[in-house]
């Protein structure tokens, strides 16, 4: 963390963006989010968690690294994906309205998207109520 806000005392005047796992996979060390979002914040950075190992695991409800630490910030974009814990494919970026219209418009792989096939849209909605309905497959 002291490194970390060492490099964002250092900025250039462009808006910083911290980038981090929210469960490293190889050791299962999950980052320590509400540091983070509080330097964040501090120094007007974006913070990008990528959720993939948490989304469906961490959290009461399988919410992610967020939910796991009830720490939510307009600073934080939380991507995860659908084919680990929900076994589908694709994934989603979590965001603001504003900050969704930025990736639409400025990331060229978005163009190149489509809706999820229906099987694959079917099993995602199985996958979410076994979730809600059976939490101690989580646990």
């Amino acid at each position: 963390m002291n490194h970390l806000e060492s490099l964002l005392q250092t900025g250039d005047g462009t808006t910083p963006i911290i980038v981090s796992d929210g469960v490293f996979s190889m050791e299962g060390t999950i980052t320590p989010l509400p540091d983070l979002a509080m330097l964040a914040e501090r120094y007007g950075a974006i913070l990008y968690i990528d959720d993939a190992h948490a989304t469906g695991v961490l959290g009461e409800h399988g919410g992610g690294t967020s939910e796991h630490f009830s720490c939510y910030s307009p600073h934080i974009i939380q991507m995860g994906t659908l084919s680990k814990a929900f076994g589908a494919i694709g994934g989603f970026v979590a965001v603001d309205r504003d900050m969704a219209d930025v990736i639409r418009l400025t990331s060229s792989a978005y163009g190149f998207t489509c809706p999820p096939p229906p099987d694959q849209a079917s099993a995602l909605l199985a996958a979410l109520d076994l979730m809600a309905e059976e939490p101690q497959r989580r646990q």
